[in-house]
């Protein structure tokens, strides 16, 4: 579907006017969202572009443009549904999800694992998005907060909680270094943190203020191994364990991956557990017990 969307956006080229980059999204349910960021600080209109594109490809449910980075023109839908187990997630255009729905999938599930929740858990989901882990979570234990800065991505996870009746989960929209000193200031506990920051990895204030949090587990996500070995080194003299490491491939053929740490707080001597291979969308994951 996004070869036939890629394929209608070339025979319509000479109709765009000079544009810096085009985004296609689309949903596990095959609708498509386009944004066109466009070169220019007052760009035409796009209705035209729009209705011969959804000739071609009726999937096409909405088109967005941009002036620079600016939202300039709204046209059909600017949100698209996904659907991961029993939840379903609104996620609005400019907001991240990850692109590999399976696969996300199997890092959620990955994660629930690591989680090892009993139902009675306080859970904090650090750089929580559009509420990606903290509603699965949520389903499975007490409480959980999740901090996030992006406006938009706040606004979706709490209307995704809400359409999903969801109601033991609170969203802040606050920087996560700020978040985390609200949280210590009013005394919270987490037994449970979630971490999942972006490429850079977390800041030593981050971390410091985790440990200070002293959660029983900590599970770190990351897309960047050389951050995330920096973070985990940094949460290790905290206090922590690495006890399991889980990777997957989120971007098959490529030398892109996530991963998952699990951290326990431990003063014992360290124990590692590290999977063979990393999760694809062929096999079903497999965890070593520890010998």
């Amino acid at each position: 579907l996004i070869n036939k969307t890629l394929d209608a956006i070339r025979n319509i080229a000479g109709q765009l006017p000079p544009l810096k980059e085009i985004h296609v999204n689309a949903s596990p349910d095959g609708e498509i969202i386009i944004l066109f960021f466009i070169n220019s600080e007052a760009p035409p209109s796009l209705a035209n572009i729009f209705e011969a594109l959804k000739k071609e490809v009726n999937e096409i449910a909405g088109v967005i443009s941009y002036a620079g980075r600016k939202k300039w023109e709204v046209l059909g839908k600017n949100y698209i549904k996904l659907r991961l187990n029993d939840i379903t997630y609104q996620s609005t255009e400019g907001n991240f999800f990850q692109v590999n729905w399976r696969q996300n999938k199997n890092m959620t599930d990955s994660l629930l694992d690591l989680a090892g929740l009993k139902g009675d858990e306080t859970i904090l989901d650090l750089y929580c998005g559009l509420g990606n882990f903290s509603l699965p979570l949520a389903k499975r234990t007490e409480r959980v907060i999740g901090i996030e800065s992006g406006y938009s991505a706040i606004e979706d996870a709490k209307k995704n909680a809400e359409a999903n009746g969801i109601q033991n989960v609170e969203f802040i929209c606050d920087d996560v270094r700020k978040g985390l000193k609200m949280l210590l200031e009013k005394k919270e506990k987490a037994d449970l943190i979630v971490l999942d920051p972006p490429r850079a990895g977390a800041t030593k204030k981050i971390i410091e203020r985790i440990i200070a949090l002293s959660p029983s587990k900590i599970l770190y996500v990351s897309c960047n191994p050389t951050t995330m070995a920096r973070d985990i080194e940094m949460i290790q003299r905290g206090g922590y364990i690495l006890n399991r490491l889980q990777p997957i491939d989120m971007f098959p053929h490529t030398y892109h991956i996530e991963s998952i740490a699990e951290l326990i707080k431990c003063a014992e001597s360290p124990i590692v557990h590290i999977s063979s291979s990393p999760l694809n969308t062929n096999h079903p994951h497999k965890y070593h017990s520890p010998q």
